[in-house]
């Protein structure tokens, strides 16, 4: 486990079903956010749902600006089970970091894959099991994000959904100034959803895609 330290968010003074983490990312070197709604929920093996936000988000942009847990809350009342939503920041990078691992600037994908996903793990230890199925989503960048992580990583997720998704690095000039070139990994296929996916034929997990 990579975590150097976490802080979290007292129950008594933050909103109902919610926590924020402050964790010191090892492959970050620096303190980034991760919101979590429903945690504290007393049932066990429960999944876990990764919602990846788009550019010029951040963690709270899920439920301060989408709302998802009131969503949540009405799936639930119509009958879904229950289940835990982490929402990560994408890593504070300029506009966005499109959670590549990128040359000389960071690892923005074992941000998500090792730091979140073990301190999901350290902080709800009876809820969050070794049983616990895990899926991953994201908008836009975040669905680009999600789509490469899913499909690079699938033995560890369910699922994976992808909602008004850019589906190459190329796209990320729609909405940032920053020149591509900035965004250059070690491998030079490392950001290629196509590779990923054709490396992963028979693996894959369940994708659904979404575009508004």
């Amino acid at each position: 486990m990579s975590l150097l330290r976490l802080e979290v968010s007292d129950p008594q003074f933050t909103p109902a079903h919610t926590r924020y983490i402050s964790i010191h990312s090892s492959h970050l070197g620096g303190r980034h956010d991760v919101s979590v709604y429903n945690a504290d929920t007393t049932q066990r093996d429960i999944p876990v749902v990764i919602l990846l936000h788009g550019v010029y988000g951040n963690h709270w942009v899920w439920m301060n600006l989408g709302g998802v847990h009131k969503v949540y809350e009405q799936l639930r009342a119509e009958g879904l089970e229950e289940f835990l939503l982490a929402m990560p920041s994408d890593g504070g990078l300029l506009d966005g970091s499109a959670y590549l691992p990128l040359a000389d600037k960071g690892n923005y994908e074992q941000w998500i894959m090792d730091d979140v996903v073990s301190a999901i793990k350290t902080l709800h230890p009876s809820q969050v099991t070794d049983k616990s199925r895990w899926y991953i989503s994201g908008l836009s960048m975040g669905g680009y994000g999600a789509l490469r992580l899913g499909a690079k990583y699938p033995e560890c997720f369910s699922g994976v959904s992808a909602h008004s998704s850019i589906t190459q690095l190329d796209d990320m000039a729609q909405f940032v100034e920053t020149p591509l070139s900035f965004y250059r990994c070690e491998e030079p296929r490392e950001a290629d959803l196509l590779h990923w996916f054709d490396k992963t034929t028979d693996t894959r997990p369940a994708l659904r895609l979404w575009h508004r």
